[in-house]
């Protein structure tokens, strides 16, 4: 499905008929389908809304470069325009990030799920290495992803997900500027409960990330999925499940 925000369209899915509001967020170089599995085991409680970030997906790219800032208000006016206020945002890498900025900047959630989230800048000693793994063509897009679906690519999984894991092209300097803001500070100004999920080999966003908004934010729960990588919900989809229900209980 389509709509149209601030003159550009937006795709995204709606499924589940729960009364309270799921909102989930993909990483950088995938779309909403990426996080279908997640949506599926929480569309038996929740009405599951899944967006597809400006630039990826069915969504339009932007016409100016935009920033975690813009990235923010753009999910705030949407949420208006599609009539729901979210219980809970879940963000995946690149969509942690856009969740950390929102509700700080006062998007109002009762709760928040970061897996593998983004935004560690001033600490992030592998900066140069990723920016080149994700600034650049398809090749390397994959590299943030784990081995099993590595060894899948051409398989079902990666069909699902859609080509656009490889189409950042003009991206390049949207990456540039979300990567230059540092969210520890943001992180700070939370004021909700918020479930941090990492998968121990992840090298995209590693646990060190985790640990910092952790010590960071308020009223947050860590947890480190052992033998996960930066995609920690198809790699021990079972555990993270049990992780998120558990914690919106």
């Amino acid at each position: 499905m389509t709509i149209i925000v601030d003159n550009k369209a937006v795709g995204y899915d709606r499924k589940g008929k729960g009364k309270q509001v799921a909102v989930l967020l993909h990483g950088w170089g995938a779309n909403r389908r990426s996080l279908d599995a997640v949506a599926k085991e929480l569309s038996s409680k929740y009405t599951v809304i899944s967006l597809d970030v400006p630039g990826f997906g069915e969504s339009e790219r932007p016409d100016e470069i935009w920033g975690l800032g813009e990235y923010a208000g753009w999910l705030s006016a949407c949420l208006a325009k599609l009539k729901v206020e979210p219980y809970v945002l879940v963000g995946h890498s690149n969509g942690g990030a856009i969740a950390i900025k929102a509700v700080s900047l006062g998007l109002a959630v009762e709760k928040l799920v970061l897996i593998g989230a983004s935004g560690i800048r001033s600490r992030e000693n592998g900066k140069k290495m990723f920016y080149k793994t994700v600034a650049k063509t398809g090749k390397v897009a994959t590299a943030v992803l784990p081995k099993s679906v590595r060894k899948r690519i051409r398989g079902k999984w990666y069909n699902s997900i859609g080509s656009e894991l490889y189409d950042t092209a003009g991206m390049e300097e949207f990456f540039k500027k979300v990567t230059s803001e540092d969210l520890l500070i943001d992180s700070a100004m939370l004021g909700v409960p918020t479930l941090l999920i990492y998968g121990s080999e992840d090298k995209a966003t590693p646990p060190l990330y985790g640990r910092l908004y952790h010590e960071s934010i308020d009223d947050s729960t860590l947890q480190i999925v052992e033998g996960a990588g930066h995609y920690v919900f198809v790699d021990k989809p079972d555990q993270t499940m049990s992780l998120i229900k558990d914690f919106l209980k």
